[in-house]
């Protein structure tokens, strides 16, 4: 595993468009990344986006950069399993769209300074 591996890597970067094979198979351990400060979830399946929001322990995670459509079905879907990691998110980077100050998907993010949109 990346996690035990790396034990003190602070920023993580993600590319695998591909489903998760495994989907059926329960992990009893708990992935944790103690000290990632970042994650670059730009070009992945929604598998590994649940994966790293919902079910990794991401203490440290201040700085996020990802798709709209991905984090708002999370969102929508696990709110519970996913506010733990996006509780301390400071900067939200969205890779597709411009949003708007006052959008809802932005409260789930209480300690968010900065909201970037990056043109594609």
């Amino acid at each position: 595993l990346v996690s035990r591996a790396l034990p003190h890597l602070k920023s993580l970067e993600v590319f695998n468009r591909l489903e998760q094979e495994e989907k059926t198979m329960i992990t009893t351990n708990l992935i944790e990344f103690p000290h990632l400060a970042t994650l670059i979830l730009d070009d992945i399946h929604m598998d590994y986006t649940k994966q790293f929001l919902c079910r990794t322990h991401l203490p440290c995670l201040v700085e996020l950069l990802i798709h709209y459509e991905p984090l708002s079905t999370i969102i929508a879907q696990h709110p519970e399993e996913a506010r733990n990691n996006c509780s301390k998110i400071e900067f939200l980077y969205f890779v597709d769209v411009s949003t708007d100050p006052t959008d809802p998907l932005l409260n789930f993010f209480p300690t968010l300074h900065c909201k970037i949109s990056k043109s594609t």
